[in-house]
């Protein structure tokens, strides 16, 4: 269970996953190709490769016109200019596709050619870039890159605007948008899930536009050099996101030296690497009454102490208060302050 009472993974047994194989495949539902019934004819409209892509390239002979969705699942592999040119060619249809753990290092530039595409998943820590093309998957609904975490960012197109239809955007590594931004009003509607934005003259200024105006989650990293002094002005314009609930900030740095305005829709803030906290700082964060979840974490590097200061009433929905990093001096609670606080 994650802090906030989500579902971080769930586990089945073996004979229940046992009986869904077998049931999707008296079904039809997927077809599952491992090491050992590669060389079995199948049509499926569902494929799930269960061994390495090179091997099952060059054994496999099947016939995939009819395939919508593509799994792999296999040992982590190499997904080159060869493999990529076998997705492009004999694929054409698929509107799933996701890439098990895998060291996938260049997307190509005719990832546009996947023009049913709705959902793709790439989970290789070695992309650091995504090209132009990726703006012509017209359907496209959503994206994962990676589930590695690491501070090097991954280059993706500022006019980002163009996905009209696309719905998440996840990532475990900061984005950081390239190219010219238009100048037209142009809006995300669908968008609901953004997550790992870099802050930088791109995604300022898509953010004070009001692109991703009905996004629900959010994740924004301050870059070290050249915009942490910016974060402070950007919050303001996050007051338009009124559907916004979660939104997550790394490097926050001394941004809670004075009081800062969060939009009033979010229940759940998170903030990392922070170094200090003042009076005025968390004067500004219980003024929030609707957030229930609240994580500050401090720098591992740099272990900074505060003064947990609670007036009367103060932080009234608050059900979780996560603390890591920071030494708590003084800690006082006024009454019916954190009155929700689940130990």
């Amino acid at each position: 269970m994650k802090s906030n009472g989500g579902l971080a993974r769930c586990q089945i047994h073996d004979l229940l996953r046992d009986l869904c194989i077998s049931e999707s495949k008296e079904d039809k539902v997927f077809e599952i190709c491992t090491d050992n019934n590669i060389l079995i004819p199948i049509k499926p409209r569902r494929l799930s490769i269960q061994s390495n892509m090179g091997h099952y390239i060059s054994s496999s002979n099947n016939d995939h016109s009819c395939i919508r969705s593509l799994f792999f699942f296999g040992s982590e592999y190499n997904v080159g200019g060869r493999e990529w040119k076998w997705l492009l060619d004999d694929f054409k249809l698929v509107r799933v596709l996701d890439f098990g753990p895998n060291r996938c290092k260049n997307i190509p530039y005719n990832l546009g050619n996947f023009n049913h595409l709705r959902y793709l998943k790439i989970n290789s820590r070695n992309v650091n870039f995504v090209p132009d093309s990726i703006l012509n998957l017209w359907n496209l609904q959503t994206i994962e890159l990676g589930t590695y975490r690491f501070e090097s960012p991954i280059s993706f197109p500022a006019q980002i605007w163009k996905l009209k239809h696309l719905r998440h955007l996840n990532t475990s590594r900061p984005i950081k948008l390239r190219g010219r931004c238009s100048e037209s009003d142009e809006k995300m509607w669908n968008l609901q899930t953004i997550s790992g934005l870099m802050l930088n003259t791109q995604t300022t200024f898509l953010i004070k536009k009001g692109t991703f105006l009905n996004v629900k989650r959010m994740r924004l990293y301050a870059e070290i050099f050249g915009y942490e002094g910016e974060l402070h002005n950007l919050l303001q314009n996050l007051q338009q996101l009124k559907h916004l609930n979660t939104l997550m900030i790394d490097n926050v740095f001394n941004l809670l030296t004075s009081e800062v305005i969060f939009p009033p829709s979010i229940t759940e803030l998170s903030l990392s690497k922070i170094r200090c906290i003042t009076n005025e700082g968390m004067n500004g964060l219980r003024n929030h009454s609707n957030i229930k979840i609240l994580k500050l974490l401090g720098d591992d590097c740099h272990v900074s102490s505060i003064d947990l200061n609670c007036v009367v009433g103060c932080f009234s929905q608050l059900e979780v208060l996560e603390m890591k990093y920071l030494s708590l001096g003084k800690c006082k609670l006024g009454n019916g302050a954190m009155q929700r606080l689940k130990m």
